[in-house]
């Protein structure tokens, strides 16, 4: 996994999310978080995942298609 963390929350309220789980959602290093999210063993919060989950599908969403 990325050691590169991008904060996709505010400096007030950090939420950092691994950059390949962002930018490359189908990576190994992205589907593991993303995978861990889904179990639950990463947990973030609500505001953050819909967040993530825009950011992740202009950048190749769960079927590694860019939408846009």
């Amino acid at each position: 996994m990325s050691n590169v963390m991008v904060n996709i929350g505010t400096s007030e309220r950090p939420c950092f999310v691994p950059e390949n789980a962002l930018i490359a959602p189908q990576s190994p290093g992205g589907n593991s978080w993303w995978g861990k999210v889904a179990t639950g063993s990463v947990i973030v919060p609500e505001r953050e995942l819909l967040k993530a989950l825009k950011i992740s599908g202009k950048a190749g969403g769960s079927n590694g298609n860019k939408q846009s």
